[in-house]
């Protein structure tokens, strides 16, 4: 061959490719990735980074102490070939402001996959504007390392899919694309994670075997790394440099020994099988060896899997019945393909549709093919071989997640993503294999261009805005209710809204707070919200930094006024109907150590207490009355009856049923009058419907509301008969409301009498 043909022959990389174009929107989507999650916010990125700086500082490796609470928690028992490469990249970087910046949100909601506040895990501010430098600097060059991490773990699965599957491209492309635009796979990979690495190298030996097992079945003598002589230094090596990036690596090496001890079976060679393990677990212990005695020495226990457990505060292994590992499913689910922020971000119910989607179509194309491969019996093709050693690798990567998910009572779907040139390929063959192998080229480019923008359009829609913190406004919007409460003489509520006006339990309210400040703030308050509903009784309650945790007081500048919204959901069983009221209040240090509130005028005010939303109950409640009435008053209320007067030593009491035919224009006021024989007022008690919790003005029409209501008769009342009559005025004029009986006719002085009674 000439040098003009070899030349020729040889692979060119072309940018217009498929590999080159899939590379660059890949890296571009983990850089929105990136840029969308602020610094620390992506899954143990602090802790990552808290061992990256521990070598970059060069305090050495971390060295575990159960209690003592560090800047790297649990993963300062990780390996740590990642974060010593990161240490390099990033050691050059000032990154001294790192404990300003290392502030915990103490209202975070953490593992809370949905919340609607407080999904930032740490305080963030200014700091991490752009031009980035210090702590930020260095947190976005290692994502970026990290990123080209998985630019290369993309490739190879594009490798991976070509050696199980020879000269399919298509398949290749869908198995890369399935891999690169995973929303799990792009967020870990746009954040400082060790993750990257394992992910990295585990693919690159997974590579490397399947070559090796194909060239074996194909009766071709691999050359160079995958040589006969070479293959266990190669292997050795791959299989060391994994399990010092991660733990997890270590599923490796099963894989890689039941390889040896088949290729051992198919040449009869058995006597170099000895030479060949010891080799091979020669490079694991010259590599990572060190490791595995350091633990040792240190926690006597060779993976440090036990004192990791013990610093994330699991106690002990727990086993897990069926029924727990089936409840925890859809968390596990869910975390495979896209669970963000401090596993509190989920992206909308179709991204996980997708994927499921994606999956079924496999198993179709799977069920397909195992039913065609049953009618056609034959040679085993000789890259199936390849397929079993990746298939066992899923497997006790699987089984290893399971496992750990067990012995941490968490289960998080990504660490599966170990296995994900396997998942892939697997995936993308089944989908192929449904539609068609003469689909494949078309299928797989549709397939890649729907995924990628999937993948690009979930930062800005459920990421970005879950750190989004409230802008400061120029005016109060037109029909909020005014308030001017000033809180320790630093900010004032100047008002608020509400929506609805009415809900049912279990509803949403949501209340806007429109907050000034009135000079710069140095401390982060913290922000109380109680609703109150019937009888003060408490029916939720949300505590937070304002901005639902993004916007802290000491963040405030000077003179700005902030939209600050909540959604807070009635409690299930709370009372009903009644007035639901908001108590806002702030504290520092302790809940009891309160900030005081004063009026515009510099007068105390005890509390503020906004007026929120009607309380209704979901369906017109319809009572048994005992003693029916049917009077009426002006305005379309009516009595319709009561349970009788019960009279006890002190006090009369009257169940009072009333209903409304319309909207009542004002909160009127209920008078109970006790009259003697002769006509005289003897006894009294006015109050507003239930005590104030239902005024008149929230009535529903057609809705019934039985009121308790009670006299207190005083001591020296004689004995004899008693008449109790009842009426509504207006509490500024003293007016009555005209009352009629159930023929149409008035009552004197609009008072009804509800019965007669007798004191002995």
């Amino acid at each position: 061959m000439t040098s003009r043909s070899a030349h020729r022959s040889r692979p060119q990389f072309n940018l217009m490719r498929p590999l080159p174009l899939l590379l660059a929107a890949y890296f571009a989507t983990g850089v929105l990735y990136a840029l969308a999650t602020p610094t620390f916010e992506a899954s143990d990125e602090v802790w990552h980074y808290g061992f990256v700086r521990e070598l970059a500082d060069g305090r050495g490796l971390p060295v575990q102490v159960p209690g003592v609470r560090t800047s790297y928690r649990q993963v300062g028992s990780q390996p740590p070939l990642y974060y010593g490469v990161a240490a390099v990249l990033s050691g050059w970087v000032d990154d001294s402001d790192f404990t300003a910046r290392y502030v915990y949100n103490p209202f975070a909601q953490a593992g809370v996959p949905g919340t609607l506040v407080n999904a930032n895990l740490l305080r963030h501010g200014v700091a991490e504007s752009f031009p980035w430098h210090g702590t930020t600097l260095a947190v976005y060059l290692l994502r970026c390392f990290s990123l080209l991490l998985g630019a290369g773990t993309v490739a190879l699965v594009w490798q991976l899919a070509l050696e199980l599957f020879p000269q399919r491209e298509g398949l290749a492309l869908l198995a890369a694309a399935l891999a690169a635009f995973n929303p799990m796979f792009l967020f870990i990979s746009a954040s400082v994670n060790n993750d990257n690495a394992v992910w990295f190298v585990s693919s690159a030996v997974l590579v490397l075997l399947a070559r090796a097992a194909r060239a074996e079945v194909g009766g071709r003598a691999g050359g160079g790394v995958l040589g006969a002589a070479a293959l266990p230094h190669t292997l050795g090596l791959g299989c060391g440099i994994a399990i010092l990036c991660k733990l997890s690596g270590v599923v490796l090496v099963p894989v890689v020994a039941m390889f040896f001890v088949w290729r051992a079976q198919r040449s009869g060679k058995w006597a170099g099988l000895l030479r060949t393990a010891s080799l091979f677990a020669l490079w694991i212990a010259a590599i990572a060896g060190w490791w595995f005695y350091r633990n040792w020495a240190l926690y006597h226990e060779m993976l440090g899997e036990r004192m990791m457990l013990t610093m994330l505060g699991v106690q002990s292994m727990r086993s897990g019945s069926a029924l727990e590992i089936l409840a925890e499913f859809q968390g596990w689910w869910f975390s495979l393909w896209g669970v963000f922020g401090a596993f509190s971000i989920l992206p909308g119910r179709w991204v996980y549709a997708v994927f499921t989607g994606a999956v079924l179509l496999a198993v179709g194309g799977g069920v397909r093919a195992i039913i065609e491969v049953r009618g056609q019996p034959g040679r085993v093709p000789a890259h199936y071989a390849a397929h079993a050693f990746a298939v066992l690798f899923l497997l006790l990567t699987v089984g290893g997640v399971v496992y750990r998910s067990l012995s941490q009572q968490a289960f998080q779907g990504r660490l599966v993503l170990g296995a994900i040139g396997v998942i892939t390929v697997l995936l993308a063959a089944g989908i192929i294999k449904l539609a068609g192998w003469q689909h494949e080229r078309v299928l797989a480019r549709a397939a890649t261009l729907a995924l990628f923008v999937q993948a690009l359009l979930i930062p800005p829609l459920y990421i970005l805005p879950h750190y989004a913190a409230p802008a400061p406004l120029a005016t109060v919007p037109a029909g909020s209710h005014a308030v001017q409460a000033v809180f320790n003489q630093e900010f004032e509520l100047v008002a608020y809204q509400v929506e609805p006006a009415r809900v049912i339990a279990g509803d949403p309210v949501r209340v806007t707070l429109y907050w000034r400040a009135l000079r710069q703030m140095s401390a982060d308050y913290n922000l109380a919200l109680n609703v109150h509903g019937r009888a003060l009784e408490n029916v939720s309650k949300l505590d937070t930094w304002p901005g639902g945790g993004l916007l802290p007081t000491a963040n405030w500048l000077a003179g700005a006024m902030y939209a600050d919204s909540y959604v807070l959901h009635v409690a299930p069983d709370a009372t009903a109907p009644t007035r639901l009221s908001l108590d806002v209040s702030f504290w520092v240090g302790a809940l009891d150590n309160r900030l005081a509130i004063a009026a515009l005028d510099g007068s105390t005010l005890p509390s503020v207490l906004l007026d929120l939303a009607a309380l209704d109950e979901p369906l017109p409640r319809v009572y048994s009355v005992s003693q029916p009435a049917g009077s009426s008053f002006e305005g379309g209320m009516q009595l319709i009856g009561t349970d009788g007067i019960r009279v006890a030593s002190n006090s009369v009491s009257v169940t009072i049923y009333w209903q409304a035919s319309a909207q009542q224009i004002a909160d009127y006021t209920l008078f109970l009058h006790v009259i003697d024989a002769n006509g005289t007022l003897v006894a009294q008690a006015d109050g507003p419907a239930l005590q104030g919790d239902w005024p008149t003005s929230a009535w529903q029409p057609g809705h019934t509301l039985r009121d308790e209501r009670t006299v207190a008769l005083p001591g020296s009342m004689p004995a004899g008969a008693y008449r109790l009559l009842a009426g509504w005025y207006h509490p500024a004029s003293g007016v009555r409301l005209s009352a009629a009986d159930a023929a149409g006719v008035a009552w004197r002085d609009a008072a009804v009498e509800l019965g007669a009674f007798t004191l002995p």
